[in-house]
């Protein structure tokens, strides 16, 4: 008689780095996932949100002129000039650690029972690169977050990275599976592989190629 509930903690287009404690990713031992941190730390350091502001503001007056120029009626929310200071690359919800602080974290205080997860696209752009990093990273993330719930057999559930795109055919089913996300897939499996030779019973991992194509999710979560 105790309710049980499903907590959607997901936002698209996501990083495994962006799931994984800041802290955690700092004190790794691994070549990609340092110079994913020093790419971020760079970017933040080199960004000018003055400069940045003064350019939109230019950008907006060229455009104004050039609509008069034409004849085009501008619309009222377009005539004001942009007067925002934008965070930079520190507002990006895949800089290292912010969806675990802003998701994750905040849940700590639940009982939870499980864990179902399913991301890897946007670390397959990175190629062999962010294959490797991923592989590093991922089991970190999910050591941290049973820690972050107090419970070190907390039930992990992998749920490989599907195949992008419209259902196969007969005819391409084969040739679709072979996308970007190839390697995220593997090393995913290799990941639960690790856990589940060393004894943990509360790995799980599901292939998600029997469902075909399902566009970037699979429905049947």
């Amino acid at each position: 008689q105790v309710p049980i509930g499903v907590i959607d903690a997901s936002r698209g287009g996501t990083t495994v780095e962006t799931w994984t404690p800041l802290t955690v990713l700092r004190d790794m031992d691994s070549e990609p996932t340092q110079a994913k941190l020093k790419s971020f730390d760079d970017a933040v350091a080199e960004w000018d949100a003055e400069a940045d502001l003064n350019r939109r503001i230019e950008q907006h007056r060229n455009w104004i002129a050039r609509q008069k120029k034409e004849g085009n009626p501008i619309p009222e929310n377009r005539k004001q000039e942009p007067n925002d200071l934008r965070p930079g690359p520190l507002g990006n919800h895949n800089y290292p650690g912010h969806c675990y602080a802003g998701m994750i974290a905040p849940l700590s205080g639940l009982a939870i029972k499980g864990v179902i997860f399913h991301q890897g696209y946007n670390n397959a752009f990175d190629g062999s690169q962010g294959a490797d990093m991923y592989r590093d990273v991922f089991p970190e993330m999910i050591k941290a977050w049973r820690t972050t719930f107090g419970n070190d057999s907390l039930p992990f559930g992998i749920l490989s990275l599907c195949t992008d795109g419209y259902p196969q055919t007969l005819d391409d089913y084969s040739e679709k599976m072979f996308n970007a996300g190839i390697e995220i897939r593997a090393a995913q499996y290799l990941t639960f592989l690790d856990f589940y030779k060393a004894g943990d019973k509360h790995i799980g991992f599901v292939s998600t190629y029997d469902l075909r194509r399902r566009w970037y999710h699979p429905q049947l979560k």
